[in-house]
C-alpha cells in the first residue's frame, strides 16, 4: 500500500510499512500512490480523497475522545474538522486570512536563521490575518527597534492566536501538521496543545482505502 499527503511544500509518504516526509518538488519521478489527498495530489495518486475527510478520518483513529477539534495547520492553508459524542459534526477550511502561515514561517527561519525553539513566546501578538501580507508588520517592528526575537515572538503569536480563534476557543486543541514540530507556534496557543504529528491525513487516507478494499 502507498498512500501519500500531497502538500504544496511537502509530501507526507506511506509506503509498505514506511513513513516518510520528502519536499514535494523532489519527490522522485513516476510516484504513483494507491491513494492521496494533498493539493498536488493530482497525477500522483490512482484514488484522490478530499483532503477534509482524510483528516477527520485520520484523527477520529489517534484521538481517543469523543469530544474534540483538530485543526492541520499546513504551508498553504489551515483544515479544521470537529467531532461531539463520537460523531463527526462539522468542519471548516481557511486559505485566505491563515494563508501560507507555514511557508512564512519556513521563510523568516531560513531568512534571519532562526531557531523557533530558542525564542520565548510572546503574550501580545501582532494583528496577522496573513502570513506573507502580515510579514510587513514583522519588518516595520523591526525597523521600530524591538529585537528580532521580541518581534518574531509577538508574528508568531498572532499566527497562533488565528488558528486558535479558527478552531473555536478549545481548551484543548489537537494540532496536526508540519507545525506540531515548531515549539514556539505551539506554545503560542492559549490552549492545550496535543500535536498529533505530519501524518493524521496519511492515516486517513490508510483506513479510507483499506475500507474500500473490504468486501
Amino acid at each position: 500500500m502507498i498512500v501519500g499527503d500531497f502538500g504544496t511544500s511537502y509530501t507526507k509518504l506511506y509506503d509498505d510499512g514506511q513513513a516518510r516526509v520528502v519536499p514535494t518538488l523532489e519527490l522522485p519521478h513516476g510516484v504513483l500512490a494507491d491513494a492521496g489527498c494533498g493539493h498536488q495530489a493530482k497525477g500522483r495518486a490512482r484514488r484522490i480523497e478530499n483532503e477534509l475527510v482524510a483528516l477527520a478520518t485520520g484523527a477520529k483513529a489517534l484521538v481517543n475522545r469523543d469530544d474534540f477539534v483538530c485543526v492541520d495547520v499546513g504551508s498553504r492553508d489551515i483544515k479544521k474538522v470537529a467531532f461531539k459524542n463520537g460523531q463527526y459534526s462539522g468542519c471548516d477550511w481557511n486559505y485566505v486570512c491563515g494563508a501560507l502561515a507555514g511557508f512564512t514561517l519556513e521563510l523568516l527561519s531560513q531568512h534571519y536563521r532562526l531557531q523557533y525553539d530558542d525564542i520565548e513566546p510572546s503574550a501580545e501578538g501582532l494583528p496577522v490575518k496573513c502570513g506573507i501580507l502580515g510579514i510587513s508588520s514583522l519588518f516595520d517592528l523591526i525597523a521600530q527597534g524591538e529585537s528580532l526575537s521580541r518581534a518574531v515572538a509577538r508574528f508568531v503569536r498572532g499566527l497562533a492566536m488565528n488558528v486558535y480563534q479558527f478552531a473555536g476557543k478549545p481548551q484543548t486543541l489537537f494540532l496536526a501538521g508540519g507545525m506540531c514540530q515548531n515549539i514556539l507556534f505551539v506554545r503560542s496557543i492559549p490552549a492545550e496543545v496535543v500535536p498529533l504529528g505530519r501524518f493524521v491525513s496519511v492515516e486517513g487516507l490508510k483506513r479510507l482505502l483499506e475500507e474500500k478494499r473490504s468486501p
